[in-house]
C-alpha cells in the first residue's frame, strides 16, 4: 500500500509564466497547467492501484 500527498503551490512563484494574454480567453497559466497535468497523469495511470485497499491519494493547495 502507498499513500501519496500532493502539496500544490498556487502562489506567485508557480504562477509567474503566463502566455496568451492577447489570445481569446486571456491568460493561460502554463506552470499551473504543468502541475495539474502531472497529477492527473500519475493518478490516472494504471501504474498505481488507487482504492480503499490500495493507494490513497490526497491533495492540498497553498498560496494566493
Amino acid at each position: 500500500m502507498l499513500d501519496i500527498a500532493f502539496v500544490i503551490d498556487s502562489s506567485g512563484s508557480i504562477n509567474d509564466t503566463n502566455v496568451g494574454g492577447d489570445q481569446p480567453g486571456g491568460w493561460v497559466n502554463v506552470n499551473w497547467n504543468y502541475v495539474i497535468d502531472f497529477m492527473v497523469r500519475l493518478v490516472g495511470s494504471n501504474v498505481i492501484n488507487i482504492g480503499p485497499a490500495g493507494t490513497h491519494v490526497g491533495a492540498v493547495s497553498f498560496g494566493l
